[in-house]
């Protein structure tokens, strides 16, 4: 498990990060639960802490016409 304050890999059965003595814990991105490091799924909410999280699309681009539309709505 990477320590999150220091990055150092640590093996899943630690507790502290063997480097910088920091709390290794997992929280559950779904319901914010503390776990153990190695959990597979959140002891509060049943969240896979495995799979991948769904990352957001990226913002689509504006056109030119919506980009000066956005503009002159703050103008006087």
């Amino acid at each position: 498990m990477k320590c999150p304050k220091c990055q150092f890999e640590n093996p899943d059965s630690y507790k502290f990060c063997s480097k910088c003595r920091t709390k290794l814990t997992q929280i559950c991105p779904q319901c914010g639960h503390e776990g153990l490091p190695g959990d597979i799924f959140c002891g509060e909410c049943g969240h896979d802490l495995v799979a991948p999280s769904a990352t957001p699309a990226p913002p689509s681009e504006l056109s030119f016409e919506e980009k000066l539309e956005n503009i002159q709505r703050y103008l006087p």
